[in-house]
């Protein structure tokens, strides 16, 4: 059975070799869910301004970008964190950007 590392490891050298980066941003992290405490190493590229790539056990793809700096303002104000939210699976694609705070993420996607 392969696992989540081996699928990161594959999805980082298909992304360091294709010409248009798979349409993922320029800078990006890469996060196996077999790793330990994944919803802190997200949560830290994203307060970095880096996107993340959640890869799971099945191959799947969750990119995870960082709020623009009106996001930020709103994420203040609101008290949430606005992030924008891909699942990729194969070729098919659902892509929403909504306001969403950790705990939710953490338990909808990274757990």
């Amino acid at each position: 059975m392969t696992t989540a590392t081996e699928h990161a490891g594959d999805f980082f050298m298909r992304l360091c070799l294709s010409e248009d980066g798979l349409g993922y941003p320029d800078r990006v992290g890469v996060v196996a869910t077999d790793l330990g405490d994944v919803p802190r190493h997200v949560w830290d590229g994203i307060d970095d301004g880096v996107a993340m790539v959640v890869v799971d056990a099945r191959g799947g793809e969750t990119l995870i970008t960082p709020p623009s700096r009106f996001e930020r303002l709103l994420s203040r104000l609101r008290r949430r964190s606005c992030v924008g939210v891909e699942i990729r699976n194969g070729s098919a694609a659902v892509a929403s950007r909504r306001l969403v705070d950790r705990t939710t993420l953490e338990r909808e996607l990274l757990s």
